[in-house]
């Protein structure tokens, strides 16, 4: 799957995140809230796998902190800190979680509801994070290559805007 396929998810996932909840009175209402779990350290600038899911969010019209919010965990190549850093991101109730290859194992062990999107996996069926591409099952619901490995161009390029993807009002 490209990170085409991977952030329209994504997009699909925020959208319904936008409906009226109830799980969390601390959350702005009608803004999606998105984990981010990795196993490196969070630097500035951005790693490229950031960077690219940085640009394909404001490619799909979300900017983090105006309408979108981004929970960030880092274990700072702690592995045994991983564990923790998922539940925190679980008990946050954010409606997506983003796992970087090295973290995902911790994100699929945290919970079972939340939909958890993993960029740049090679082949997601055999490293064990699908049981097939045709029927993934579970809450792994996006893996991607990254786009320009798959020949797809950059991301800004191949996303649907978010208005497309929203329904009218």
């Amino acid at each position: 799957m490209s990170w085409r396929a991977a952030l329209t998810i994504l997009a699909l996932v925020l959208g319904l995140a936008t409906a009226p909840s109830t799980a969390d009175a601390q959350r702005v209402p009608g803004v999606p809230r998105i984990g981010y779990l990795v196993l490196s350290p969070l630097v500035d600038p951005p790693s490229e796998e950031r960077k690219a899911f940085l640009e394909g969010l404001q490619a799909l019209g979300y900017v983090a902190g105006r309408n979108i919010t981004i929970e960030y965990r880092s274990a700072a190549w702690n592995r045994e800190l991983l564990p923790d850093l998922a539940a925190e991101l679980v008990d946050l109730k954010v409606d997506i979680i983003v796992a970087i290859p090295g973290a995902v194992e911790a994100a699929r062990e945290a919970t079972k509801t939340i939909p958890i999107v993993v960029p740049a996996a090679n082949d997601p069926v055999e490293s064990g994070l699908v049981a097939s591409l045709a029927r993934p099952e579970g809450n792994i619901t996006g893996t991607a290559v990254e786009a320009a490995s798959a020949g797809q161009g950059s991301v800004s390029q191949s996303l649907p805007r978010r208005s497309a993807l929203e329904p009218a009002l």
